[in-house]
């Protein structure tokens, strides 16, 4: 995760805020920009992104295709 790099400039009570991110893979920034997200107050915090990496040697047919899920717990 990159620490330090989400910093959140007004209070967001109550707010149900969308995250939009081209590609998830270990979902770490996502949940490390929720959780200051939240602690400003937001009342939710989904994640919508457009792409899932697969591990290395990899094929679709061999991973999970349903999205991402975020295991945040906040």
């Amino acid at each position: 995760m990159i620490t330090s790099a989400f910093i959140i400039t007004r209070l967001l009570a109550g707010r149900r805020i969308a995250q939009i991110a081209d590609v998830a893979t270990t979902m770490a920034n996502a949940n490390g920009a929720a959780r200051i997200i939240k602690a400003a107050g937001a009342r939710s915090v989904t994640e919508i992104c457009f792409a899932r990496a697969i591990g290395a040697g990899q094929t679709m047919s061999e991973c999970d295709t349903r999205p991402p899920r975020s295991t945040l717990q906040v």
